[in-house]
């Protein structure tokens, strides 16, 4: 889960940096770092 995210994150930093894109690029690292940090996440410590 984490790598796709990090796939996708480096694609829109590579795009446009409109808001809505910024938006969207915070809210990865927010699910992201949820994910990491979940006690009950499948991947969530490496």
């Amino acid at each position: 889960m984490s790598h796709l995210l990090d796939n996708d994150d480096v694609l829109l930093l590579t795009t446009t940096g409109t808001g809505k894109t910024d938006t969207f690029i915070r809210t990865i690292h927010d699910i992201r770092y949820l994910t990491e940090n979940h006690p009950s996440a499948p991947e969530g410590k490496k």
